[in-house]
C-alpha cells in the first residue's frame, strides 16, 4: 500500500530572531531613540480606544520607522521581506509601500482579533517584551474547519510568544490578535503593512 497526504493551502508565517549579524544593537538603539520622541495615545483615551492598547499619535497611515530614521531596522525588514517573498514565489519585491506604527501594551492591554487587509504582508518587530506580556495569535483562514468535529483540531489558535529582537511576518488577510499583557512591564512593538506596486502591462 502506498499513499500520500498533501497539506494543501498552508499559510506561511515568517519568524526570525534578529542577532548581531542583523545589526541588532543598532536596531534597538535607533528604536530606543525613536521611542523617547514618540507621543502615545493611551488605550481608553483616544480615537483608537477600541484597540485595547496604546499607539503613536500618527496612527496607522504614517511610517513611524521612516519618520524616526530607523535605517538599520528598515534594512533588516527589507531583507526579511525579500526572503519571505522568495519562499512564497513572489518576485516583485523591490516596489512596495510601507506603513508602520508603534504599539504600547501596558498591564491589562491586548489587541482584538482583526486583519490588515488590503495589506499583502503584515508584521511585528518586538523591541521590548517578555514572555507573558502578550502573545500574537493567529486563527485559521479556513472557517469551515472550525464548524466540524472532524476538522476542528486543525483550527486551533497558533500563538507566538514575544521576545526582544523577534520579527514576525504573515499575510495581511490572516486573522490575528494579541493576548492580554499580564505583567507589570510595558511591551513595545513596531507593526507594519506592506502593499506591493505592480507593474502595468503595456
Amino acid at each position: 500500500m502506498k499513499f500520500d497526504i498533501q497539506p494543501l493551502y498552508a499559510t506561511p508565517v515568517y519568524t526570525e530572531l534578529l542577532d548581531l549579524t542583523s545589526n541588532l544593537d543598532l536596531i534597538q538603539d535607533e528604536i530606543d531613540l525613536g521611542v523617547t520622541t514618540t507621543s502615545f495615545n493611551l488605550s481608553g483615551n483616544h480615537k483608537f480606544s477600541e484597540l485595547g492598547h496604546g499607539i503613536n499619535s500618527e496612527g496607522f497611515n504614517g511610517d513611524w520607522l521612516k519618520d524616526k530614521g530607523c535605517v538599520s531596522t528598515i534594512k533588516a525588514l527589507s531583507d526579511a521581506i525579500e526572503r519571505y517573498c522568495e519562499f512564497i514565489g513572489f518576485q516583485n519585491t523591490l516596489l512596495y509601500e510601507r506603513t508602520s506604527w508603534i504599539n504600547s501594551y501596558k498591564k491589562g492591554n491586548y489587541a482584538h482579533i482583526h486583519t490588515h487587509s488590503p495589506a499583502e504582508i503584515s508584521g511585528n518587530y518586538y523591541y521590548k517584551a517578555e514572555k507573558d506580556s502578550g502573545s500574537i495569535f493567529f486563527e485559521t483562514p479556513i472557517r469551515e474547519a472550525a464548524c466540524s468535529d472532524v476538522w476542528v483540531q486543525l483550527s486551533n489558535r497558533f500563538a507566538i510568544p514575544p521576545q526582544p529582537g523577534l520579527l514576525v511576518m504573515f499575510p495581511g488577510w490572516l486573522s490575528h490578535g494579541v493576548s492580554t499583557n499580564i505583567t507589570d512591564n510595558e511591551r513595545i512593538s513596531i507593526a507594519f503593512n506592506i502593499k506591493f506596486k505592480y507593474k502595468k502591462n503595456n
